[in-house]
């Protein structure tokens, strides 16, 4: 009986002592991935070096390279063939844009392209649908000037202008 008795109460310190070591690898595994989650989303330091996006590089030149041989801004300012109406408009539209991200990013702190979609749905679908109006009226405007080259000169104002504003991390 007694040894029957030491025999469980063996078995019971074994049982105990199983259950320690599954618990300590279960707070180690916990505490690795803890770790591991901590060091991936901790930013990453400086380097000192500034590394050059050739893309916005790209965008850029090709935007002054265009702006400077297609005349742009003359044009905008002194050309009678461009419909001022709808010239007026795109800039309505664009400046109602950028006026109301700007509201966006002021109302909705830590709103970034990753997450604006569910934070402030409506702020982007209205900036979004004023920026296509703005294009579409500004290809209205200007199509009487370089008709089927507005179609490139446009779009790649439009990058260079993006590529610039992103080089400010806005």
């Amino acid at each position: 009986m007694e040894l029957n008795r030491s025999n469980q109460q063996s078995e019971i310190r074994r049982m105990e002592l199983r259950s320690r070591t599954v618990e300590s690898s279960v707070e180690r595994i916990v505490q690795t991935s803890s770790e591991r989650i901590a060091r991936a989303s901790a930013p990453k330091p400086a380097t000192g070096r500034f590394r050059v996006q050739w893309d916005l590089v790209f965008w850029m030149l090709a935007s002054f390279a265009t702006l400077y041989f297609s005349d742009f801004a003359s044009h905008l300012l002194f050309n009678e063939e461009i419909k001022r109406p709808f010239l007026y408009a795109s800039l309505l539209f664009l400046g109602v844009a950028v006026g109301y991200m700007m509201y966006a990013f002021r109302r909705y702190p830590g709103l970034t392209h990753k997450n604006w979609s569910t934070k402030a749905p409506v702020p982007v679908a209205v900036a979004t649908a004023t920026v296509i109006s703005g294009g579409v009226c500004m290809t209205v405007a200007v199509w009487p000037v370089w008709e089927f080259l507005t179609l490139v000169i446009l779009p790649v104002l439009f990058m260079g202008f993006i590529s610039i504003i992103s080089l400010f991390n806005l």
